[in-house]
């Protein structure tokens, strides 16, 4: 008996020892990763804070901390679900709580937003925080007044709180008190020197104020903070551009490459610069220059016949497919082209060699959207309306947004006499048609890249 009372003994003390070890290695990787994501090395912080959970499952602050890398890095689902971790293991986790309720009303999801910013108001209801992130809900809603109210009492809580600060600027901004949104905005940079979607606000005020050169000053000084966001760069040489500071524009573009010669968006923001300010020859040479450097990047190379669509030059667009062709017959960039190349023949009313080259591209990729397309097109033209639907609901299980697929349908269901189903597709063509990308963002409308 007292053999057996010494091994049990023994085994709560080694079970003991063990969990004590567990915690102190979860520890170690919190403190880890806490210092890692102060200096800004997010992807080994985030790895530390997963050793955390790993071990241990429940802990709040490890979860907390991914949500926030996973917001820096540009995931708001992920962070959601880890600032929804955060509050489940503590419902107390007042910062865990505004978190996940500000990206809620990011991602168009008001009344999760209140609930979250209600809950810290029924422990703190004073809390700065919470009254800001509730004055966003009100403005989302349109309710301004109620909006103002809240921010303002944030504020008298905490002066310099940076999203009572925003929020009343945006509120002042909409209801057209500019200056008042300017005076806000300079203090909460004032208070946050390096928060840049501070900066970016204010520059907008000082755009409805009409103050460009105060605009120039404010982007100048992003670029400067945060040389590796291209679109702070983009905007400069936007607004360089309207101000008639052409040549000084395009050296912010080419400054943007030089910085980052492999990405593929800056050279296109040039050519584009290039097509609209220069001409389309200015905009193929650039372009062809870098291809000559390059001649396997296709990505450039689709780029120039882009060039050339814009410009409506079909001859040298096409000659610039039938390069690519050429140099890839057998690969994905190669089929793609002569998708291209077919929707290219059909607009130019060569509909039976557009066919032709749609099926063998089909041949090749059945999913390829600009051969559907095209053998839809043909197929309503032919009075095979049948096939054109087939074609057509192909195209849309990859692209459910295609102006271009939907109107067709419509047209295809009115040809069969299929009126309700032809108005539904024409609805949908409508709504697609409204909320395509904009190729040109106002300023401030880039995301942050």
């Amino acid at each position: 008996m007292r053999r057996s009372s010494l091994s049990a003994c023994l085994l709560l003390c080694g079970l003991a020892l063990v969990g004590c070890g567990r915690e102190q290695r979860a520890q170690a990787y919190l403190e880890r990763g806490l210092q890692l994501y102060a200096q800004g090395d997010l992807v080994k912080a985030k790895l530390e804070f997963k050793n955390v959970v790993q071990i241990n499952l429940r802990d709040a602050r490890a979860w907390y901390m991914l949500g926030q890398i996973e917001e820096a890095q540009g995931n708001p689902e992920r962070a959601y679900g880890a600032y929804a971790r955060a509050v489940e293991f503590e419902p107390g986790h007042r910062e865990a709580r505004l978190r996940k309720g500000l990206v809620a009303l990011s991602d168009d999801d008001p009344d999760s937003a209140l609930t979250e910013a209600q809950a810290v108001l029924e422990i703190h209801p004073r809390d700065p925080g919470a009254l800001a992130l509730r004055a966003a809900v009100s403005q989302h809603l349109g309710n301004l007044e109620q909006a103002a109210a809240d921010a303002l009492a944030a504020l008298s809580e905490d002066p310099e709180h940076r999203e009572a600060l925003s929020v009343l600027a945006s509120i002042r901004t909409q209801q057209g008190r500019n200056a008042e949104a300017e005076a806000l905005l300079e203090s909460a940079v004032q208070a946050h020197p390096d928060d840049g979607e501070l900066k970016l606000a204010l520059a907008r005020v000082y755009e409805a104020l009409g103050r460009t050169e105060d605009v120039l000053r404010v982007l100048r000084t992003l670029v400067e903070q945060e040389p590796e966001v291209f679109s702070h760069r983009a905007l400069l040489a936007k607004v360089l551009a309207g101000a008639g500071e052409r040549d000084s524009a395009e050296q912010v573009l080419r400054d943007a490459i030089a910085a980052e010669p492999a990405d593929l968006k800056r050279k296109r923001v040039l050519a584009a610069f290039l097509a609209d300010t220069k001409g389309v020859d200015a905009a193929a040479a650039e372009l062809q220059g870098w291809i000559d450097s390059s001649p396997d990047d296709y990505a450039l190379r689709f780029e120039l016949t882009e060039r050339f669509r814009d410009a409506q030059d079909s001859e040298r667009m096409d000659q610039a497919l039938r390069g690519i062709i050429e140099r890839d017959p057998l690969g994905p960039s190669g089929t793609k082209a002569r998708g291209q190349r077919a929707a290219l023949m059909l607009d130019r009313g060569e509909p039976d060699a557009a066919f032709t080259l749609a099926q063998e591209t089909l041949a090749r990729d059945g999913q390829n959207a600009d051969a559907l397309m095209v053998r839809a097109a043909t197929a309503l033209q032919r009075g095979d309306a049948d096939r054109a639907i087939i074609d057509l609901r192909t195209l849309l299980r990859n692209d459910p947004m295609s102006a271009k697929a939907l109107q067709l349908l419509a047209e295809a269901h009115l040809a069969k006499g299929e009126r309700g189903l032809a108005q539904e597709a024409l609805h949908k063509a409508i709504e697609a048609a409204r909320t395509d990308p904009v190729t040109h963002p106002p300023l401030g409308g880039s995301p942050r890249e």
